[in-house]
């Protein structure tokens, strides 16, 4: 690693560190082996992250999901791989914190990857679902920026999903969240070469020990009321201090969100 890249990431945790100072306690390191949480995350229920979803092949969690509209979800293109799964068993479990039980699932009718989807490059895909959503408490959709839309560096996002809670560990039961920052595109662009486009944003948590996970690929990154980003890749192990997770930045895709769901 150069000397110019050591400089900024200091830089960058120095701010991330001032900007945590006022930040509630939940984002206290913790990533102790036996907190058995998502890369040094928590429990935490549906009722918070109502937009969630847990997308399912023959009943078994394989992704993250969020609500667009009663009859549209949102996901990562590389959960289904260069073909559609049986749609008979492809379905979503809403309204739940457990991936394994309760809520209610919904057999998906139609997966629509981006067209340039190469990689991880256009890593997104929409869900179009058989029978509507009912909103309620727990069941409620997600806003997205509009197209384009500038996101500063610095800014606290939490990633949610139902993934590993340790890099060699089995899937989470419950819900986890995890609170992480937004990268510049730059410090991105240095740490992954080409590997990281324009169509990419990165997160972490400067100390390491915080990060989103295998199987919760395809779940959102979330400022406030808004998805930014959907879980991509990144670093293996998850978690690392140096090289952040990878998500695919959701303004580089709102028109074309809005041209097939009308969202």
């Amino acid at each position: 690693m150069n000397f110019h890249l050591n400089i900024i990431l200091f830089a960058t945790i120095i701010s991330f560190t001032q900007n945590a100072l006022s930040y509630p306690t939940t984002i206290e390191l913790k990533g102790q082996k036996d907190d058995h949480r998502i890369v040094g995350g928590q429990n935490t229920t549906i009722d918070k992250h109502p937009h969630m979803l847990s997308m399912q092949y023959f009943s078994n969690h394989m992704c993250g999901a969020s609500v667009l509209s009663k009859t549209w979800a949102l996901t990562a293109a590389h959960c289904f791989g260069a073909t559609d799964p049986l749609m008979d068993f492809l379905t979503v479990r809403a309204a739940t914190s457990f991936h394994g039980q309760g809520g209610i699932q919904h057999k998906v009718k139609t997966i629509i990857r981006h067209e340039d989807y190469l990689g991880y490059d256009n890593d997104i895909a929409l869900l179009e679902l058989k029978d509507p959503l009912e909103f309620n408490n727990m069941i409620q959709p997600i806003k997205i920026p509009k197209q384009n839309e500038f996101l500063k560096p610095g800014i606290i996002a939490v990633a949610i999903g139902w993934g590993k809670t340790e890099n060699d560990d089995y899937l989470s039961a419950q819900l986890q969240e995890v609170y992480l920052f937004t990268i510049s595109e730059e410090i991105c662009m240095e740490l992954y070469s080409d590997q990281f486009t324009r169509n990419m944003m990165c997160a972490h948590y400067p100390l390491g020990g915080k990060d989103s996970c295998t199987n919760d690929s395809g779940g959102p990154l979330v400022v406030g009321d808004t998805q930014i980003g959907i879980v991509s890749w990144g670093p293996s192990p998850c978690g690392n201090s140096i090289y952040p997770g990878v998500y695919t930045k959701v303004s580089s895709f709102s028109t074309w969100i809005n041209c097939y769901t009308g969202i």
